[in-house]
């Protein structure tokens, strides 16, 4: 019997495994490749059937030349255990409908996932999109003679605060229970912080911007 047991439950860690989000074929500096899986998926088209991701060439050139690939993050897509279940939940941002979406897909306990709405703005298309350029090798010559080159594509890049990191909040630092999403302009600036909170009296989640309280005058 317990023998039955322990293998069952070995297939249903390598079941929750496989239907996991992840990033592949990530080497050297390139960006991977968001793979959702079925249950994700199924999820995201139960949602809105028309939701679509955006790809990395969705993104200003300046951007694409800078970004650096990881295991865990692409500009449209990070996973991370955002609930603290140990299995791996993923954050996508795209458009339907019109609009630009940012979703959580979250990890339940019968092993399938469920969405919860980040942010919600108009749809702002990649291919007519206007954004100020980074300030790199590419472009320091046009500011400096005043012509500044304005950059067609999306400048808003989602990236992952692991579990354990450091961030400030008022008057103290707090450190991270559970991985954490930010979302970033081009690196340059950050727009929002968002935890997973979940709400004791009901025992749903959702995400909640992170707004650390302002730090006391001494």
């Amino acid at each position: 019997m317990k023998n039955s047991v322990y293998v069952a439950l070995i297939l249903f860690s390598a079941l929750a495994n496989a239907e996991a989000p992840r990033i592949d074929n990530v080497t050297g500096n390139s960006v991977g490749t968001p793979v959702l899986g079925q249950a994700v998926t199924n999820a995201l088209t139960a949602y809105n059937p028309e939701f679509k991701l955006f790809e990395s060439t969705d993104y200003i050139p300046s951007t694409q030349r800078m970004y650096k690939g990881s295991r865990n993050e692409t500009q449209m897509a990070i996973v991370g255990d955002f609930n603290g279940d140990g299995i791996n939940d993923v954050v996508v941002m795209g458009h339907a409908n019109n609009e630009t979406l940012i979703l959580g897909v979250i990890s339940k306990k019968n092993g399938q996932y469920e969405v919860k709405e980040i942010e919600r703005q108009e749809f702002e298309d990649p291919k007519t999109a206007l954004n100020p350029p980074m300030s790199d090798s590419d472009t320091e010559s046009d500011e400096s003679e005043g012509d500044i080159q304005r950059e067609k594509g999306l400048s808003k890049i989602l990236t992952r605060l692991p579990k354990g990191m450091t961030i400030a909040a008022g008057n103290k630092d707090i450190v991270l229970s559970t991985d954490t999403v930010q979302v970033e302009i081009a690196y340059t600036s950050v727009a929002a912080i968002y935890m997973y909170k979940v709400d004791k009296a009901n025992g749903t989640g959702s995400f909640k911007e992170f707004v650390p309280p302002k730090r006391k005058r001494k």
